[in-house]
């Protein structure tokens, strides 16, 4: 990591820190505790997030008695920062991100949905000249936004800077091929179930794979390790309850398109994807 970026992460961390702190004092002139947040991947819309999470967070706050509130996200910077300034008490992330914040000791991961994931790099079939992810140097290619597991391990595999395709964060797997199709990208990467389940209407006739992943863990979710341990391990018992997974089913398509329940996670599972996240977090305290 650059010293600048260094800097930069340093200085919105202070300015994160600032604004929680006055947050946290207006809850408490008003007499009311601040709620334990519940976050969902950032690319996920505040009112879709609101959609997908609150019957979670009303039935962790009947379940513990503590108060749940679905979080808010910004812009990806100011979510990354977040993440790292404990913003969130129970965080649904990708395996990268949750074995990253767990190798730093801020987070412990409690569940996994049942979903592995992998995903493929597709281009336009009138498109020629590329047919290994080395042609794509240079290149835009449409992808999700920071931190986005794809693009991050699609970059990680290539491991050349002078043969990275531009990644440009475009939205859900539809949006991603109008844009290809559209000439707007050179290439796209897919969740691979989702280009698999892509009809004619979808473009599918259109697209020519060039790459596929090995399978990864899928997403899961992990709990602030500065909540009381008994919280943290009502949490997970809420999460892996029968009532759980039905409130977190709908959570499950928006993120693999179809359900995939939730099952107890292991830091372990994630911590090879964990270096993804190096150049987007501070470094670890040793």
């Amino acid at each position: 990591m650059s010293e600048a970026r260094r800097r930069r992460l340093a200085s919105r961390r202070g300015a994160a820190l600032i604004g929680l702190a006055l947050t946290g004092l207006a809850w408490t002139t008003s007499g009311i505790a601040a709620p334990h947040l519940v976050s969902v991947p950032a690319a996920i819309g505040a009112d879709e997030a609101a959609q997908l999470a609150t019957d979670l967070a009303d039935l962790l706050s009947s379940r513990t008695g503590e108060t749940f509130a679905v979080a808010n996200h910004d812009n990806a910077l100011d979510y990354l920062d977040e993440l790292q300034n404990g913003r969130f008490a129970l965080v649904f992330e990708g395996p990268h991100v949750l074995g990253a914040l767990a190798r730093r000791g801020l987070l412990e991961p409690v569940a996994e949905f049942m979903h592995p994931l992998s995903f493929v790099v597709v281009v336009s079939t009138a498109q020629n000249g590329i047919y290994q992810l080395a042609d794509l140097a240079g290149k835009p290619l449409c992808g999700g936004t920071i931190p986005d597991l794809f693009a991050m391990s699609l970059l990680a595999t290539i491991d050349n800077p002078t043969r990275e395709p531009v990644i440009v964060p475009a939205g859900d797997a539809r949006h991603r091929v109008r844009r290809l199709l559209g000439g707007r990208c050179r290439a796209a990467t897919l969740q691979t179930d989702r280009y698999l389940a892509m009809d004619q209407a979808d473009g599918a006739d259109d697209l020519r794979v060039i790459y596929k992943s090995r399978e990864m863990p899928g997403f899961g979710a992990g709990v602030s390790v500065d909540l009381p341990p008994s919280l943290r391990q009502g949490i997970a018992g809420v999460l892996l309850s029968a009532e759980g997974r039905d409130a977190t089913r709908a959570l499950a398509v928006a993120l693999f398109g179809t359900d995939a329940p939730l099952a107890g996670g292991r830091a372990g599972r994630f911590a090879a994807l964990a270096p993804l996240m190096d150049p987007y977090l501070a470094p670890r305290s040793e």
